[in-house]
């Protein structure tokens, strides 16, 4: 605080616990025994992509808080209610309490009466005949259509921190000796949150990142969910075509190929492998989120995926080849999260 001039940077953290004002960040928890893992970096967040089909309600069994759909469903349905209406009362968190009740009953969701109850006695008031709102094949089908089915749960743009931490299920640190989450081979969304500290903004267009996935190349003895020493030797040459693409103007891969393993996330050969955070601006309060799609589809299962995301902010880019737990230690522009195919 006492310094004229702050030096501003913009990083992914390690750990929760990781603001990246060490040179080389510590892992142990403030037992000062506890290793914490280096490969579960929680800004580097999957969710399952919006569904564009979900089970819908029957007439004999419509949906109603007595008898609600997984919260999984829910949530999806809530989400496009929430672009089919306009209403931002519609919060999709996967939970029918009495307030999502009133809002769908506001937005014209059928109801069924229900029995009043018995009147009390004088010189109580008598307790008004209630109606419990439902969700039956006719609202499902007015709300779950067209672009709305495919939702984010915010809305449009892309999310906040806030937003993931509230509408997206909580990422856990795991233990050092495995990967950090489970995931199926499925479509995933993979949102990498970009925090910024200094005296003054970054505007988003001087941030640029992108995602990149290994699974090791090898037919016999792969590494495995729970060889994360096997993992931090892994060479760093794949930063070189990587800098280079982060530091270009059109973000299109360079000539020189990724090393076997190694895949972008995004885009071709021919396409931008990057995002850049355009239209958002970070702070000390305001992280920036860059989301990506990411296919998990036909891997097998206990398969180890690596997701590394790394950052190019402000100026060009320069990584040192160093094994990649190294690099994550030392370089605030690059993170890891360890997964295991379920």
């Amino acid at each position: 605080l006492d310094l004229e001039l702050v030096v501003p940077l913009s990083y992914l953290r390690v750990h929760e616990g990781d603001l990246r004002h060490r040179n080389i960040a510590r892992l142990l928890r403030g037992d000062g025994v506890t290793e914490r893992p280096w490969h579960a970096s929680p800004d580097i967040r999957p969710r399952l992509a919006p569904s564009t089909s979900l089970k819908a309600p029957t007439n004999a069994n419509p949906w109603t808080r007595l008898a609600p759909p997984d919260s999984n469903t829910l949530q999806r349905f809530q989400a496009a209610l929430r672009s089919s209406t306009g209403d931002p009362r519609f919060i999709a968190n996967g939970r029918w309490d009495g307030y999502f009740s009133e809002v769908l009953r506001d937005n014209g969701a059928p109801s069924t009466p229900v029995p009043a109850p018995p009147a009390p006695p004088p010189p109580l008031v008598p307790l008004l005949p209630q109606s419990l709102v439902h969700i039956n094949p006719a609202y499902f089908a007015a709300h779950f259509k067209l672009q709305h089915r495919a939702a984010e749960p915010w809305g449009a743009g892309p999310p906040t921190l806030a937003d993931l931490m509230e509408l997206t299920p909580v990422l856990n640190e795991g233990a050092a000796t495995e990967a950090s989450c489970s995931l199926q081979a499925k479509p995933w969304k993979v949102d990498v949150v970009v925090h910024h500290r200094g005296r003054n903004p970054r505007p988003g267009a001087d941030v640029r990142a992108t995602l990149l996935w290994f699974v090791d190349p090898v037919a016999r003895n792969r590494m495995a969910f729970n060889e994360p020493a096997r993992w931090a030797a892994i060479a760093g040459d794949w930063t070189v075509p990587v800098q280079a693409m982060l530091n270009s103007n059109n973000g299109v891969a360079s000539s020189a190929a990724l090393p076997a393993g190694w895949h972008y996330v995004l885009g071709t050969n021919s396409t931008s492998r990057r995002v850049d955070l355009n239209g958002q601006t970070l702070d000390a309060l305001n992280a920036g989120v860059a989301s990506f799609d990411l296919n998990l589809t036909g891997l097998r299962k206990d398969r180890l995926v690596l997701l590394v995301a790394v950052l190019r902010t402000g100026v060009d880019l320069v990584l040192p080849n160093l094994p990649l737990r190294q690099l994550v230690l030392e370089q605030p522009a690059v993170a890891v999260r360890a997964v295991r195919i379920a």
